[in-house]
Formats: structure tokens, sequence, C-alpha cells
């Protein structure tokens, strides 16, 4: 439900995204930047090969979180869907195995002590993550992770999205919301890796869906996140029936409502703020 509604929505304070986006001129710009970070890259390899340091150097890039482009009718990233949670990750030279793709479910908090591991140093113990340096080099680690916890809290900044909780292994992705009334979700990756069809309410999955609820939650109460809210285990749809005939959801309220001009742009923040008072001077309103 809540995608449904951020499909109508400005997505926060993400005004580009408005309906009226050109999603395809949108794509063929992030394309085109991405083709100035890749010859900068090719920059880099070529330095390291012409100065000898090709053999003793590793190279690794990545993003800081994956982005949809109209998936699930969606853009921008924050949600649990595949486009969002994952990031794209290369890593050249040194021992590295070429041509390698590693399987294992990895994490941005890998990323540290992957490289500590890589210079021979040993990770704090306040590290979260682990070192998959031996992964990149086709050895197998079977007391690797068998699944990976994904959190987004809600912002008032970023409001269409709310506070998600996901557990995904190889084979499923149980998906749950806080803070409001939503259907639940469950996706058999594997099968369905567009994430298109919802188990959640297929009895054959029941099972796992007890399973992934109990795994999830027992993580989040050791979540070293630092936050004190109690986010409990549901056990209960909560309060989301209607009678058919009573009224409907309530109305955005008149003074939500905009036509998406340039103007509305320049006229979205609070008025109070530092930040209002640059743009109204910028555009000279």
């Amino acid at each position: 439900m809540w995608v449904k509604n951020q499909r109508n929505s400005w997505h926060g304070v993400d005004f580009p995204y408005h309906s009226s986006l050109d999603v395809q001129a949108y794509k063929m710009s992030y394309h085109r930047a991405l083709s100035a970070v890749d010859d900068g890259i090719g920059r880099i390899l070529e330095w390291l090969e012409e100065n000898g340091h090709a053999q003793d150097t590793i190279v690794m890039l990545m993003g800081d979180n994956g982005f949809m482009f109209g998936e699930h009718g969606l853009i921008d990233k924050r949600n649990a869907y595949e486009e969002s949670m994952r990031v794209p990750l290369l890593a050249w030279g040194g021992d590295l195995k070429a041509n390698h793709v590693v399987p294992e479910i990895t994490a941005n908090i890998d990323i540290a002590p992957t490289m500590l591991d890589i210079a021979g140093l040993e990770s704090p113990d306040h590290f979260a993550g682990a070192s998959f340096y031996p992964l990149g080099k086709g050895e197998q680690m079977t007391d690797w992770r068998k699944d990976l916890m994904y959190e987004y809290y809600w912002e008032f900044n970023y409001p269409s999205t709310p506070t998600t909780f996901a557990l995904r292994t190889d084979d499923y992705k149980f998906i749950t919301y806080h803070g409001l009334w939503d259907t639940e979700e469950l996706y058999a990756i594997k099968d369905d890796p567009k994430e298109m069809v919802n188990l959640i309410h297929d009895p054959t999955y029941l099972a796992i869906i007890a399973d992934l609820r109990q795994k999830l939650f027992a993580r989040l109460a050791q979540s070293s996140s630092g936050l004190s809210v109690p986010y409990t285990e549901k056990f209960s749809h909560g309060a989301v029936f209607r009678e058919k005939d009573r009224s409907k959801a309530a109305e955005y309220p008149e003074e939500w409502l905009r036509d998406g001009t340039e103007r509305d742009l320049r006229n979205f923040m609070q008025r109070d703020t530092r930040r209002a008072a640059r743009l109204k001077k910028r555009a000279h309103l």
C-alpha cells in the first residue's frame, strides 16, 4: 500500500522524482555519469601498470547503495527490494581470482575488515563485519553468514519510505514495516528475482515465514544501532480492517496539494529554516 501511495507522492523532498520525470532520460544521464567514473578508473589502472604497481595493488570500486528506475513503480533507494538493497562491488588485482563472482552474501560492514585483511592487519573487536578476502581469492569459507538483515529507519525529510526491516537468505526475503498499516512480504528470490509475487498469504510458506520472522526480530533485539525504540515482533495484522460501508482513508490536507511546478520546488522547505531563505534569495522570489 505504501508503494502505491509513494508513486503519487513527491517522495519526500526529492522533488525531481515527481511523476512527470522522464525516467529513461534520467537513466541515460545516470549512465553518462558512470562513463566518466569508468574513464577515471581506467586512468588509475594505466598508472599502476606504467609505474610497476599493478601486481601489488588491489582496486575496489563500489556504490553506496542500489537504485531503482521504475521497478515496482518506484525510483530512488531506501526500500528493501533487490534493486535498492544490492550494491555493486568490483575488485581487481593482487591474488584475487580473475573473472570470479562471489555468490555469498556480503555487506558494506565487510569492506573495512576486508581492506585491513588485504593489508595484513587485524580488525578491531568492535567491527560488525568480516573479511571476504578469502572468498575473493576463490577459497571456501564454511562459517560465512547465511543471511543478511536489512534496516531502514523512517526519516522526516524522506517520509514516503517507512521504517523497513528485512531478512534475506539465498532463497527467500521476508520484509516487514514498522509504524504503518501495510502488508508484509515474502519473495522466493531464486524463482522470482524481480520480486513480483508476494507469498506472504500462501499457507505453503507458513513455516518459512515463521522462521524468518523469528530470526529477524531476534537479530533486531541484538542490533548495535543504539536505538531504544522497541521494534517488537508482530503478532497480529493490526487495526487494518475496515467496514465496507464506512468512510475511506482520510484525504490529504488541502495545503499539501501542489501542481508540481518549479515554484513548488522552491517553496517546500519549512519557512523558518536558513535553507528556505537561501532558496528564496537565489530564485529572487
